[in-house]
């Protein structure tokens, strides 16, 4: 009978370290594999939409993108941030539409990706993330 307490009482801290792993993980975006805003990388252009695209779970940027061609005709993607956030905006992103975008140009997989702190159309501003790069859908989505 004592055998089957020592093994509950040993996969305790294993359960513990797993869930306190899998916690740390979604947390921070270097263990999880999502790039982390830049503030010495910030991009301020006004660039032309080409696509508007919802990415599902579970890639590492679930959620609203956009996909902009910019002056020199590179097409960049650009994570916005959750769908369910991006859409109490109201903002319709239409492939030709003209965009002002603000935000931080990192590399993710390879390519050049901006995580998004500003798109204005129009007289509408989409405000994503503070100047430090803070999502804004943290305090919405609690």
């Amino acid at each position: 009978m004592m055998a089957k307490y020592k093994f509950f009482i040993g996969a305790v801290p294993v359960v513990a370290l797993m869930i306190g792993s899998a916690t740390l993980n979604a947390k921070d975006p270097t263990l999880s594999g999502v790039p982390e805003y830049n503030p010495a990388a910030v991009v301020h252009t006004r660039v032309q939409v080409v696509e508007f695209k919802v990415v599902a779970a579970p890639e590492p940027l679930e959620g609203a993108h956009v996909f902009v061609k910019t002056g020199n005709g590179e097409v960049l993607d650009v994570f916005l941030g959750p769908a369910k956030y991006v859409r109490i905006f109201n903002l319709p992103l239409n492939p030709g539409d003209r965009i002002d975008l603000l935000g931080s140009e990192v590399k993710f997989k390879g390519a050049n990706l901006v995580l998004g702190r500003e798109i204005t159309k129009g007289a509408v501003t989409m405000i994503l993330r503070d100047e430090t790069g803070t999502p804004m859908w943290l305090d919405w989505m609690e």
